[in-house]
């Protein structure tokens, strides 16, 4: 029985504690109504112990005597039981205990609660909650201060309960990944069984999957020596296999530590100079790029391990992401992947400290790591989703590389580029921009012909190297001399002759040059230009059948594949195979496998992609069947994965063409997708969804019935990342399909809202009108959660049609109910609305008291973002107020907020506002200066709406001053723009500005047809 050392681990009695209430496990207690009975050791407690412990809490006198005084003679046993029953009845109540001349027995219909009772309870539960419940109460030994011998049985009978529970809790605790307290019920398990073989097992894996495989060798050493000198026997034979298992698997580690990989580095001088260049220019502060493009084999990611050995040496942080042809892409990964190994959970806690809550709200996304570093000890708490955008993932990024390359220079090496996902690249051209400043050195590898097929890519990186931003590093094959020295490790390599014909063949690719060696005769010269895939077929084929079969096993994991995962799978496709573990070493001796780290690494993607594409259809599908099985987490626990983990799952549910698993995992890794910003890619994990749940339609109408709701939700969420990539006609086709099926109030609140807001994008304000009213009417009748949204939406399609009453007076009720559900964000965003409504009514002094508010609202909730965006507009209305001097004192307080975020989008508007307040003043200089600064930060992060204000607003000082062809100039540049981002209202401002300007210059005609061109634009956008 458990000692001393687990007493202190008691369950909680209920709230209102039972009238009687007895613990006999590990000690003695009672207590009646909460407050401890006097019965001391002797022969009335042992009468209520064994009255305790036997069914139905009866037994005859005539047992009773027998078992508790087996010794005395008959008369002395019966006085005995009298004299106990007295004692016992002067302190239990009346109630709690009957006698006749025949039967002694408690009365349990009243209130007891016995420790053991609820302990042989728990044990029998079927769930591990349950039952460790039970190993909370079994304190310690059943009586521990008798010995009778009728107690034996009791005492073994719960013994053996509690051994058989805490082997069952510590297996499913270890399972579920909590070490410590599998640790920790095994040793309870061997503190009283030390000879207990399965417990010793379990606590030798559990140290061994924590990465202690020394400690659990020296388990298995002290449990030999027990054995030997307490049954002079050996282990079993699982137990002597399970330490042959952790000292194989610590020989690898011990060369894993040895040498990670050896680095076979040759030639590629110039290459590798240019990228130290670029290490020492990262080094002063200089954040430099590099694109390495070559063909599969060449030596990519060579160079980069060999630039990453040289980075680490001079004390840089590395981080490395890669892609993979067969998973799809996390979202903005590889990027996401390198910087995610960048952020161990101390390190998380660290930058967590030093960002403002918008920025890692919307990491958090990203990093979940940073999601737990969010809600620390400190009690800060993350902003809504709704306060998150898109847009400030950029500048989100930015302020994370900030603070890592704070730390020490950063090298991120982002392999395989070409597999990532496709939103990687338009978040690298924001986010270059933002980082010039910073250590850090970003190098990108690629096949360049991947590239080539990808137009928008393509053209990205040319521009990169056309306009200096990167170096690009394409990489040919090596020549004849460099060629001989890589073919110089190969032993079977003979004279000097065979090197033309080997490097003819090879065309110089280091790769290709081995697998002609491997593949060819010594004496043999290598074919011509042969493909690679049937040089690695050969080398595979001789291998014995049995590693060939580890090798494809290990294909289905992916390029890069965990130790354990692979020899679950090993064991489950052949449980009498024996050991994974030779078959690792003579993959790894063959070339086939390296050490990557903690995991093993195909050595290169070719050799993994004919492994894959060798295998039968119907094995490969099996085979991705049982690693869905065996990577799939219990419903419960599928919330939580990360996206790379859903990834994974949804392509082995792809590769086992499980249909259910395949919609669940693809509708998962669609909202991650959507919550991170990859629209792209969160469409087309909808779409994947939407199509197999089509198919079932087809095929199967009552299983495609079982996904009606899935499906709809579904195309809300892709008409959701439609409208955020623009595409108005699959929004509209979306539309369109949820419109012809019968909904409910609150999904037809969801398409109404959606199809609204499409209205109002694509211009149809009057049925924009239409369908919002629709849907504010259905929204209160159902009492839709989306009520405030969809009155959000309603007050800005009023304002857009310059109805500014109706537009005030819906957005004020979505205030009210915002306040009403405690949602303090949402009432903060319409604070600010409703000052703009009034500002546009020409109430500027409501406007500024409301601006403020929501200013002041947005500062206590940690959102500097929209804070600063309130200042902005609190800014521009104290100017229409003539409170010039407040007014630049806010844009400034705006512009640190904004310099503090590192948000230079809001930054320009500020200094533009700032340059507006000199206007008014007449300090036409300042005026001209700040509107110049402005352009020049918001043409530095490529915002053409930005831009278009700046240089219609150089336009006005310039027209102001006289200048008027440079005037014009501004202007024409700016219509060009605010045309191209579809401003209408801003298209008849700057309109209406060339028409004053043409005024001023005498040149009536033209300055008519301005004037009445700005004039047409304004009605047809109802602007009054």
């Amino acid at each position: 029985m458990p000692d001393s050392n687990y007493r202190s681990t008691q369950a909680p009695l209920p709230a209102s504690p039972p009238a009687l209430q007895v613990r006999i496990l590990g000690t003695w207690q009672i207590s009646l109504g909460g407050a401890p009975l006097d019965l001391p050791a002797g022969q009335p407690r042992t009468l209520l112990i064994y009255l305790l412990l036997q069914p139905g809490g009866r037994a005859t006198r005539g047992v009773i005597a027998e078992h508790l005084w087996p010794e005395s003679a008959a008369d002395r046993k019966r006085r005995h039981l009298t004299d106990a029953l007295y004692r016992l009845r002067r302190v239990l109540p009346p109630a709690y205990i009957t006698a006749d001349a025949e039967t002694i027995a408690l009365e349990l219909a009243q209130e007891w609660w016995v420790d053991a009772w609820e302990v042989q309870r728990a044990f029998a539960s079927p769930d591990t909650a349950g039952r460790q419940r039970g190993l909370a109460l079994y304190t310690g030994e059943l009586a521990p201060d008798l010995t009778d011998a009728w107690l034996a049985p009791h005492r073994r009978h719960l013994h053996e309960a509690f051994v058989q529970s805490a082997l069952a809790v510590a297996d499913a605790t270890l399972h579920a990944g909590n070490t410590d307290e599998a640790e920790t019920t095994y040793r309870r398990v061997l503190h009283v069984e030390p000879l207990h073989e399965s417990a010793q097992r379990g606590l030798m894996l559990t140290l061994a999957r924590r990465g202690q495989l020394a400690a659990a060798l020296e388990e298995y050493d002290r449990f030999v020596d027990r054995l030997d000198a307490e049954l002079d026997a050996p282990p079993s034979a699982a137990t002597r296999e399970l330490a042959d298992q952790i000292y194989q698997e610590m020989d690898l580690a011990r060369r894993r530590r040895r040498q990670p990989f050896q680095l076979q580095m040759v030639g590629r001088v110039e290459e590798r100079t240019a990228l130290r260049a670029l290490l020492e220019r990262a080094a002063e502060g200089r954040r430099s790029l590099a694109v390495i493009l070559g063909e599969p084999g060449i030596g990519k990611s060579t160079l980069l391990r060999d630039l990453a050995y040289a980075a680490g040496w001079r004390g840089w942080q590395v981080c490395w992401g890669e892609a993979f042809a067969d998973v799809p892409a996390a979202p903005y990964a590889p990027l996401t992947t390198a910087l995610a190994k960048a952020l161990p959970a101390a390190r998380a806690s660290q930058i967590a400290a030093e960002l403002p809550a918008v920025w890692l709200s919307l990491l958090a996304r990203l990093f979940p790591v940073l999601e737990h570093a969010l809600h620390d000890s400190s009690g800060r708490s993350g902003l809504p989703n709704a306060a998150l955008d898109g847009g400030q993932v950029p500048q989100a990024l930015a302020q994370l590389l900030h603070a890592l390359q704070e730390i020490a220079p950063l090298l991120i090496v982002l392999d395989d580029v070409q597999w990532g996902d496709a939103a990687l690249w338009t978040l690298l051209d924001a986010l270059l921009p933002l980082t010039q400043q910073q250590h850090i050195l970003l190098v990108l590898s690629a096949r360049r012909d991947d590239l080539r097929h990808a137009p928008a890519v393509w053209e990205r990186v040319t521009t990169w190297d056309r306009t200096g931003l990167a170096q690009i590093i394409a990489l040919d094959g090596l020549p004849p001399a460099e060629l001989l020295e890589v073919a110089s490790l190969h032993s079977a390599f003979g004279p000097d002759r065979q090197l033309a014909s080997l490097h003819r063949a090879s065309g110089g690719n280091p790769l290709l040059a081995l697998e002609l060696l491997t593949a060819a005769e010594p004496a043999q010269p290598p074919a011509t230009h042969p493909a690679i895939a049937p040089l690695i077929q050969q080398r595979l084929g001789a291998l014995a059948v049995s590693t060939r079969q580890a090798a494809e096993l290990a294909a289905i994991l992916g390029a890069q594949m965990n130790y354990r995962l692979w020899e679950a799978l090993w064991q489950h496709e052949n449980p009498y195979g024996g050991d994974l573990a030779p078959h690792a070493t003579a993959l790894e001796r063959a070339r086939v496998l390296r050490i990557d780290g903690d995991d093993y690494a195909f050595a290169h993607s070719l050799l993994h992609a004919t492994i894959l594409e060798g295998m039968a259809p119907p094995i490969r599908q099996r085979r991705h069947a049982a690693a869905l099985a065996l990577l799939a987490p219990p419903a419960h626990d599928e919330e939580s994965l990360s996206a790379a983990a859903v990834l994974s799952l949804l392509h082995h549910a792809q590769g086992a063409e499980d249909v259910a698993a395949t919609i669940r995992l693809a509708l998962r890794a669609a909202r991650q997708a959507q919550q991170a910003f990859s629209f792209a890619s969160a469409e087309a994990h909808f779409t994947l969804a939407l199509d197999r749940m089509a198919a079932l339609h087809t095929t199967e109408a009552t299983e495609g019935e079982r996904y009606a709701a899935d499906a709809i939700a579904a195309r809300l969420g892709r008409i959701d990342v439609r409208h955020l990539l623009a595409d108005r006609s699959g929004e509209a086709t979306d539309l369109a399909a949820l419109h012809s099926l019968a909904l409910d109030d609150e999904q037809r609140v969801a398409v109404d809202l959606r199809s609204a807001r499409y209205q109002l994008m694509t211009g149809d304000l009057g049925g924009a009108q239409g369908t919002v009213t629709g849907a504010l009417q259905r929204a209160a009748r159902c009492a839709s959660p989306a009520l405030a949204e969809v009155g959000v939406l309603a007050g800005k399609i009023a304002r857009e049609r310059n109805e500014l009453a109706e537009a005030y007076s819906h957005i004020e009720a979505a205030q009210a109910l915002y306040h009403q559900t405690g949602n303090l964000w949402g009432a903060a965003v319409a604070t600010d609305l409703l000052g703009g409504v009034a500002w546009d009514q020409g109430e500027y002094a409501r406007a500024a008291e409301l601006h403020s508010q929501a200013a002041d609202a947005f500062a206590a909730l940690g959102d500097l973002m929209r804070e600063a965006q309130a200042l902005n507009n609190l800014g521009s209305t104290l100017w229409e107020l003539g409170r010039y001097l407040e007014a630049r004192a806010i844009h400034e307080r705006s512009v640190l907020i904004c310099r503090e975020l590192g948000n230079k989008v809001s930054e320009g508007d500020n200094i533009d506002n700032l340059g507006g307040v000199a206007w008014v003043l007449g300090d036409y200089t300042l005026a001209l200066r700040h509107y110049q600064t402005a352009l020049r930060l918001r043409e530095a992060i490529d915002d053409q709406w930005g831009v278009s204000i700046s240089l219609s607003n150089l336009g006005s000082v310039h027209q102001m001053t006289g200048q008027y062809e440079d005037a014009l100039d501004y202007y024409a540049r700016s219509l060009v723009l605010s045309q191209q981002v579809g401003r209408k209202r801003s298209e008849a401002y700057i309109i209406h500005c060339q028409g004053q300007t043409r005024l001023a210059m005498g040149d009536l005609d033209a300055a008519s047809d301005l004037l009445h061109q700005a004039l047409v634009l304004r009605e047809e956008i109802g602007d009054r």
